[in-house]
């Protein structure tokens, strides 16, 4: 019996269900593009081709469209600034 509720039986806890849950929460399924809709969300497609995302682009990483090539030379604080701001953590 539960300590607060003398009649009523302790209830089992269910954690794995409560995890996938999470997790299908945090990790869709749905490869498309959080922001855009438009475009499978990669980390070239969030860095370089996502127009949603151009002015936070410009702001943080210095141009508002990128070539992967480009993304070599930021630095990792840049990067790291620009994707919290998107909101994409």
């Amino acid at each position: 019996m539960s300590p607060l509720h003398p009649q009523v039986p302790p209830m089992p806890i269910k954690v794995e269900p409560l995890l996938y849950s999470i997790c299908d929460y945090q990790f869709p399924n749905n490869p498309t593009c959080r922001k855009c809709g438009t475009e499978e969300e990669t980390s070239v497609h969030i860095l370089c081709e996502c127009e949603v995302l151009a002015s936070l682009k410009h702001t943080y990483l210095g141009s508002c469209f990128l070539d992967p090539e480009d993304i070599r030379v930021l630095g990792v604080r840049a990067i790291w600034n620009f994707v919290k701001v998107t909101g994409l953590l």
